[in-house]
């Protein structure tokens, strides 16, 4: 049986001026209003690129216009399209990239991304909020050895909290992911009363130089795919082909 595919989309957000403002018009009557709110032009740029284009890629699993979506928020937060509930997507950014994790199964989803590229990882943070069992794999670590380890494990919690969709209601350390530099990535304990491991994949890539991206989903016999962006001439989400996806390297 061919695995469930899940899309990655990575999406570049520093788009020039003109671009943006024709990229705004995708946007519904909500989003407008956000963008309007944010006091610097490049949050405002950086807003408007990541919905616009969340839209593009969205319409072309549903086959409609951009500005046609339409989406909820669930209970803690969590977009989820309206009148399409097979098709489940979790939308991350960090700085100047985003990534969207679409699949047309209906299970549930979620991918983070941290840029740590000239960031300082923070220890006091990592025993805050993470577990007894990730901090013994931390704890000997120091440097850019900390730094890389500190990230796989924040963003492979984060997924997995994203895909749960109970947002920041789950205490980070009622589960336990791999933090080691040389395993991949994965769930080593979960308090059974959160949700049960064996039921999980966790896939843990690199998107862009100087990030880290994770990806969580109940569907442990997928086929994660890592694209390079949605093209944005014309608008066209029928111009976004399969030839643009490539499977994540792990």
């Amino acid at each position: 049986m061919e695995p469930d595919r899940v899309d990655v989309w990575r999406l570049p957000l520093d788009v020039a001026d003109d671009l943006s403002a024709r990229l705004a018009g995708l946007l519904d009557d909500v989003e407008a209003a956000r963008a309007d709110r944010f006091r610097y032009p490049l949050h405002r740029r950086r807003f408007i690129a990541r919905r616009a284009m969340m839209r593009m890629v969205l319409a072309r699993h549903l086959g409609c216009a951009p500005r046609e979506i339409a989406y909820d928020l669930g209970e803690h937060g969590k977009p989820e399209l309206c009148g399409a509930r097979s098709l489940r997507f979790n939308l991350s950014h960090s700085h100047e990239l985003a990534l969207l994790a679409v699949t047309d199964r209906d299970d549930d989803i979620g991918v983070d991304l941290e840029k740590h590229l000239g960031r300082r990882a923070d220890r006091d943070s990592a025993r805050r909020f993470f577990s007894e069992q990730e901090m013994r794999a931390l704890d000997p670590l120091s440097g850019s050895q900390f730094t890389a380890a500190f990230f796989k494990c924040w963003t492979s919690k984060e997924a997995f909290v994203k895909a749960l969709g109970c947002g920041l209601s789950v205490d980070l350390d009622r589960f336990a992911v791999c933090v080691a530099a040389d395993a991949p990535a994965g769930l080593q304990w979960v308090d059974p009363t959160l949700a049960a491991a064996d039921d999980w994949k966790l896939v843990g890539f690199v998107p862009a130089e100087g990030y880290s991206g994770a990806l969580a989903t109940r569907t442990r016999d997928c086929e994660p795919r890592l694209s390079t962006s949605p093209r944005l001439r014309g608008f066209d989400p029928a111009s976004v082909t399969d030839a643009e996806l490539a499977p994540i390297q792990l």
